[in-house]
């Protein structure tokens, strides 16, 4: 299944909400999960960049 560019701008948005949230409260995170989430984050956003340009959140 192949996601549209809004599907894509969706689910970056639901990781940085919650990669951010993570990241402010280091006190009551688990590491591993936050860890995961953190290379999702960076992986989602590198590929949107990779294929919509620097722009794309314009």
């Amino acid at each position: 299944m192949e996601l549209i560019f809004r599907e894509k701008v969706i689910i970056y948005n639901l990781l940085s909400e919650r990669y951010h949230e993570l990241k402010s409260k280091p006190e009551s995170r688990d590491e591993s999960t936050f860890q995961e989430l953190e290379g999702m984050y960076i992986k989602f956003g590198d590929h949107l960049e990779k294929e919509y340009g620097k722009d794309w959140w314009k």
